[in-house]
């Protein structure tokens, strides 16, 4: 007798035509969904309503069996495939946490320090004496030959702006000793103000800024372990310190 696979569609219309609803209560009608408890269920009515006059061969009970074997196997494999997931994902987790902790520690043990930090903005606290403004840029190569370096106050007006050299710089720092007055000769108040090193054209040069030193007044922890320092009343990244003495 030749053996045929298992055709579930015509399997459940088969039963679904003897007892309808108990195949309905006892069996999803959507085979992926089956597990292998649905498949011995199937199994099992298949046999009790088997025609009499030709009953399953045992060729074929035997491969229907092995389908069984085979589907209890990949669910097998599947489950301790997400378990292992499950594990390296807490393990990952708890690494992380921990590595975040001991991160928010150390950054907490450098408060009162001095850093050095790189941003834009710098404080003028004496209009006596000139303002050393030291830079720094992370590819120097990568500069024009010339750049301006312009100076805002705090509402966002130009105050004044100066030529660089970049054959000056060494290592891609450099410093300016700027006399504190506009561009009209008058000095400037006391206050923040900010560093913007742009082109000739007019555009940002974006992988710079200036130096500021200070001490570290306050740490302030961000979403997603970022840690932000308080120096001289400025907010920075954590990663733009250059510097801690």
């Amino acid at each position: 007798m030749e053996v045929k696979p298992l055709n579930v569609e015509e399997l459940m219309q088969s039963f679904q035509n003897k007892d309808n609803n108990k195949t309905e209560r006892n069996v999803s009608k959507d085979p992926l969904k089956w597990d292998k408890t649905e498949f011995l269920k199937l199994l099992i009515m298949q046999l009790k309503y088997q025609n009499p006059m030709n009953p399953v061969d045992n060729e074929g009970f035997v491969e229907q069996l092995s389908q069984l074997t085979a589907l209890e196997t990949s669910q097998n494999t599947y489950n301790l495939l997400k378990e292992m997931k499950d594990s390296f994902d807490n393990i990952e987790s708890t690494f992380k946490n921990s590595a975040e902790s001991l991160k928010q520690a150390s950054v907490l043990n450098i408060i009162g320090k001095k850093a050095v930090v790189l941003g834009d903005r710098f404080s003028v606290e004496d209009t006596e004496n000139p303002v050393e403004i030291n830079f720094k840029f992370s590819e120097p190569n990568e500069l024009p030959d010339r750049f301006r370096m312009e100076i805002y106050d705090n509402a966002g007006n130009l105050i004044n702006y100066y030529t660089i050299l970049s054959s000056t710089l060494k290592d891609g720092e450099g410093s300016f000793n700027w006399d504190l007055r506009d561009n009209n000769g008058i000095l400037v108040p006391k206050g923040e103000y900010k560093v913007i090193f742009k082109d000739f054209d007019g555009n940002i040069i974006n992988d710079g800024g200036i130096l500021t030193e200070g001490s570290v007044d306050g740490v302030k922890f961000l979403k997603e372990g970022q840690v932000s320092l308080i120096i001289n009343g400025n907010v920075y990244n954590f990663e733009d310190i250059e510097e801690i003495k």
